[in-house]
C-alpha cells in the first residue's frame, strides 16, 4: 500500500515537470485534468524588403476546451491592432481589423512517462476561416501583394496540419513540430503561397536552482524555425518574387507561475533568408503571451 501512494505522489510530480510549453512552436500537450484554457497574446512585427518596410501590431485570444487527456478542441480569434507599409517611390498605407478565425482539434497519440521525464506526441488538424475583413481602404498605388497583406483578412480558406513530439527529462525540454499550411484562392482572385515549417524549441529550468519539487520555475528558451514559403498566384498567375526560404531564431522566457498560469516573452530574428530582394523578409518579431486554465 505504501508503494502505491509513492507511486502516486511520484506520478504527479512527473506530470507536473514536463509542464513547460513551447512559445511559438506546438506541444503535443493537453493539460493534465479535463478543463478549458485561455491564451492571451500580443505580436509586434517589422519586414522589409529593399525599397519597403511593413509594420504591424496585432492580438489575438485563443480559446481551448479538453474533454480528456488526449483530445484539445480550440478556436483562434485574432485582431489586427495596425498594419503599415511604406517604402522609398511608392505610396503607403495603413489597415486595421478583426482576422480570420482559425478552429482546429488535436490528438495526442503517443504518451510515455517516467522518473522525472516524460514523452509525447500529437496530430493536430486546423481550419482557417474566411471570417476576418477584406475590404479596408488600401492605396491602390501600392504593390499587390503588400495590398494583399495589409488586409486583416485573406478571403480564403485554408487547411493546416502539424505534428508534434516533446520530450522531457529533469531540467531540459525539447520539442519539435512539423506543419503545413495549404492556401486556397481569396478575394480578388489572390491567393498565397503555401507554407511549410519545422519548429524546434530547448527549454532549461533557470529557477529554482534548488530543483526538488515542480513549480514555479523559470524557463529559459530557444526555438528556432525553418520556413518555407511558396510564390502567391493572382488568378491562377504565378507572381515572381513572392516566395521565400529562412531560418528564424527566438530566445525566450517563460515563467510557471502555477500549473494554471503560464507567463511567456520572445524575441525572433532572422539568421539566414533566401528571398528576390522585392519580397518582405522578417527583422524582428516580439511575442507576449499569457495562458490560463480554468
Amino acid at each position: 500500500m505504501t508503494r502505491i501512494v509513492w507511486g502516486l505522489l511520484l506520478g504527479l510530480l512527473i506530470v507536473r515537470s514536463a509542464s513547460a510549453n513551447p512559445i511559438r512552436g506546438n506541444t503535443p500537450g493537453t493539460g493534465v485534468f479535463q478543463r478549458s484554457g485561455l491564451l492571451m497574446g500580443a505580436v509586434a512585427d517589422q519586414k522589409q524588403s529593399r525599397a519597403t518596410e511593413f509594420s504591424s501590431l496585432s492580438s489575438f485570444v485563443d480559446l481551448r476546451y479538453t474533454p480528456d487527456t488526449h483530445w484539445v478542441f480550440g478556436i483562434r480569434v485574432p485582431y489586427l491592432v495596425e498594419s503599415r507599409a511604406k517604402g522609398i517611390g511608392i505610396s503607403s498605407g495603413t489597415a486595421s481589423g478583426m482576422g480570420d478565425l482559425v478552429v482546429s482539434v488535436k490528438h495526442r497519440f503517443y504518451r510515455w512517462v517516467g522518473p522525472w521525464a516524460d514523452r509525447h506526441a500529437a496530430v493536430e488538424v486546423g481550419l482557417k476561416l474566411p471570417s476576418g475583413e477584406t475590404d479596408r481602404p488600401v492605396d491602390p498605388g501600392l504593390p499587390i501583394s503588400l495590398q494583399n497583406r495589409l488586409q486583416p483578412g485573406t478571403g480564403s480558406t485554408d487547411g493546416l496540419v502539424d505534428v508534434v513530439y516533446q520530450q522531457a527529462r529533469r531540467r531540459f525540454v525539447f520539442s519539435a513540430d512539423l506543419g503545413y499550411r495549404y492556401n486556397t484562392e481569396g478575394d480578388g482572385g489572390y491567393r498565397r503561397g503555401n507554407e511549410a515549417q519545422l519548429n524546434m524549441s530547448a527549454s532549461y529550468v533557470l529557477l529554482p536552482r534548488d530543483y526538488t519539487r515542480p513549480g514555479h520555475e523559470v524557463f529559459a528558451v530557444l526555438e528556432g524555425t525553418l520556413l518555407d514559403i511558396g510564390k502567391d498566384r493572382l488568378h491562377g498567375t504565378t507572381l515572381s518574387g513572392t516566395d521565400h526560404t529562412g531560418f528564424l531564431l527566438a530566445p525566450g522566457v517563460q515563467y510557471v507561475a502555477t500549473e494554471r498560469l503560464f507567463l511567456d516573452l520572445s524575441l525572433q530574428a532572422p539568421v539566414w533568408d533566401d528571398a528576390d530582394r522585392g519580397e518582405l523578409t522578417s527583422r524582428w518579431n516580439l511575442l507576449a503571451q499569457l495562458r490560463y486554465a480554468f
